[in-house]
C-alpha cells in the first residue's frame, strides 16, 4: 500500500480519553501524529465521568473530549474522521487504509476497545502481530 500522504511519526487510531492523551504526548515531543476517529468513543455514553485526574467533581463526558480534543490540536495533532478498514506493515511502515484514504506511520497507538478485533475485522496472524505489542487490560 502506498500513499500520497507525508509519512506521520505516528497514528492514534481511537479519539476517546487515550487517544486524545496520547496525541497530547506525542505533540509535546514534537512528533508528527494524526488521530483517526470513528465518532463513536464510548466516552461519550457516560454523562458524567468520575474517573479523570483533575477533575474531583466530575466531568461530562463530551466536555472532557472537548476539553482533550482542543489540547492535542494545540500541540499540532491532527484528527480526521475516518474508518479504519486494514491495517498493514508495508516496507518498514505502517499502512492504514481508511474511507480517506491511505495513511502511513512508523508507529501506530490502537487506543480502542479491544476483544481481539480491530474495528470489525479479525487481526490476521502475520508480521504485523509480531511486530505490535497490545497492551490488554
Amino acid at each position: 500500500m502506498k500513499s500520497d500522504r507525508e509519512i506521520q511519526d505516528v497514528i492514534v487510531v481511537g479519539a476517546g480519553p487515550a487517544g486524545l492523551t496520547a496525541a497530547i504526548y506525542l505533540g509535546r515531543f514534537r512528533r508528527r501524529c494524526i488521530v483517526l476517529e470513528d465518532g463513536q468513543s464510548r466516552a461519550r455514553w457516560m454523562p458524567t465521568s468520575h474517573n479523570s485526574p483533575g477533575f474531583t467533581a466530575g466531568i461530562g463526558d463530551n466536555q472532557f473530549l472537548t476539553t482533550l480534543t482542543e489540547h492535542a490540536l494545540q500541540y499540532g495533532a491532527r484528527i480526521l474522521r475516518a474508518n479504519v478498514s486494514s491495517l498493514a506493515v508495508d516496507d518498514h511502515l505502517f499502512a492504514l487504509a481508511t474511507d480517506q484514504g491511505i495513511f502511513q506511520a512508523r508507529y501506530v497507538v490502537l487506543a480502542i476497545l479491544w476483544h481481539g478485533y480491530f474495528a470489525g475485522y479479525r487481526l490476521a496472524k502475520s508480521s504485523f502481530r509480531r511486530r505490535v505489542r497490545i497492551g490488554r487490560h
